[in-house]
């Protein structure tokens, strides 16, 4: 490698021109940074320098031959020496290759005319002041404020408890409504069945050997039971569905088969106000999700979104909302008749 690079390359990080006596000058230039929409995302690139050459410049500066004395630890005429013989290599090499490399400035050409032109490396000239800054991708306002506006949207369904002010009592009906996550819920009942099953594979070790009798009422028959520290009997009232008779004919119990089809949604949010759901679903219209309505079902609201026959079809649906927001991470299938 010809040492002539590396003294330029140095000089060029604290001077803005070094000119090679004889050859031109490396004249440096800052370009400002730019933006450029790509899609839904705008990407700004850092400010970097880059090296230009100009052949016009001959005279000596002093630099050059100054970051030989340095280097080398010479007087000036050797230094000057040393130089001539770098630059006369550089020349020698573009005469005969019509290229010459400069590692880290650019790759000089040398055209039949010899003019002498720069093709400045794509990487830029090492910049202290700008080191580190790196290509930046953000995306566009208007993407940003659409994920805004649905993420308000889906805020709605982790509400705080709300209780109605008393100049509210009209609208709200004078209920207090609790937003309740449908994971406490689960948990509860998990908790709820796991000390029920102990209490009753636990209860018979606390028999002993005695029984009673348990009647159930309109059966006429008795079952025996183990006996408990206090006897009870348990009646069991069954309901008989009795059919018209005539006088002539004895009345018989009649069987009524009901078909029933079941019918399964998603639900977005549930126990909020009918006010706050209605604006989440105008919420959800306005973001693109259409299908999303208001139900109340006694004393429970909830917001749902979309109709479909099989639990199948709704948990691919779930699914593709999931994919589409991560703000739908809560919602759940959900079976009514």
């Amino acid at each position: 490698m010809n040492p002539l690079a590396r003294h330029l390359e140095t000089l060029l990080l604290q001077h803005d021109c070094v000119v090679v006596p004889g050859f031109g000058g490396f004249i440096t230039n800052y370009v400002e940074a730019l933006s450029e929409q790509q899609d839904a995302t705008t990407v700004f690139y850092p400010p970097y320098r880059i090296v230009r050459f100009n052949q016009s410049l001959q005279q000596s500066d002093g630099l050059l031959v100054g970051s030989y004395m340095a280097a080398y630890d010479a007087a000036f005429p050797a230094a000057e020496k040393q130089m001539r013989r770098d630059v006369n290599a550089m020349v020698d090499a573009l005469l005969l290759d019509g290229s010459y490399t400069l590692t880290n400035i650019g790759t000089l050409h040398m055209d039949l005319n010899h003019c002498v032109t720069l093709d400045t490396a794509e990487s830029g000239l090492t910049t202290p002041a700008l080191y580190g800054l790196s290509t930046l991708q953000l995306p566009s306002a208007e993407a940003v404020e659409a994920e805004r506006k649905l993420k308000e949207a889906i805020e709605l369904t982790t509400l705080v408890p709300v209780v109605t002010e008393p100049g509210n009592e009209a609208e709200d009906n004078g209920t207090v409504t609790i937003s309740i996550r449908r994971r406490w819920v689960d948990i509860a009942i998990s908790a709820a069945a796991a000390v029920l099953l102990f209490f009753l594979f636990s209860y018979p070790m606390m028999h002993d050997q005695a029984t009673d009798d348990v009647v159930v009422a309109g059966t006429g028959m008795t079952r025996t039971t183990p006996a408990t520290p206090v006897a009870a009997k348990v009646e069991v009232k069954a309901e008989r569905i009795e059919a018209a008779a005539t006088p002539q004919e004895t009345a018989t119990p009649a069987v009524v088969e009901t078909e029933t089809k079941a019918t399964f949604s998603i639900v977005l949010a549930s126990y909020v106000a009918e006010k706050s759901s209605l604006e989440y679903v105008d919420d959800l219209t306005k973001a693109g999700f259409k299908e999303g309505r208001f139900e109340r079902t006694g004393r429970v609201g909830r917001v749902l979104y979309g109709h479909y026959p099989t639990e199948e079809a709704a948990q691919n649906a779930l699914k593709a909302l999931k994919e589409q927001s991560k703000e739908f991470a809560e919602a759940w299938v959900y079976e009514y008749e």
